[in-house]
């Protein structure tokens, strides 16, 4: 979403004011507090979250989206866990991932 995401980790709702003006959707990956802050700015952005179905469903999706990545797909897998806990409020959708 623009230069501001490349070189500082933090995406400007300006940046996402230019895209929108574009008649475009941003795609973004983000926090729940940036979801949060997102709902506070009155911006209300479509969450999908991609829930896998095992820590081996992880791994499937790690290896074909990011397989430079050396991340564990057994905390990755709980991490999913909790964030759908703890903030499946927010999520606009669910995927169900079958690995």
């Amino acid at each position: 979403a623009g230069t501001d995401q490349r070189s500082s980790g933090i995406i400007r709702l300006h940046t996402i004011k230019q895209i929108i003006d574009q008649d475009k959707h941003a795609l973004l990956d983000v926090t729940p507090n940036a979801v949060d802050r997102l709902n506070y700015a009155q911006w209300y952005p479509i969450v999908v979250f991609l829930n896998p179905d095992s820590k081996q469903g992880v791994k499937t999706m790690r290896m074909r989206l990011c397989p430079e990545s050396r991340k564990s797909a057994r905390k990755l897998y709980e991490r999913s866990h909790k964030l759908r806990k703890n903030n499946h409020h927010l999520f606009t959708t669910t995927i169900n991932l079958n690995s």
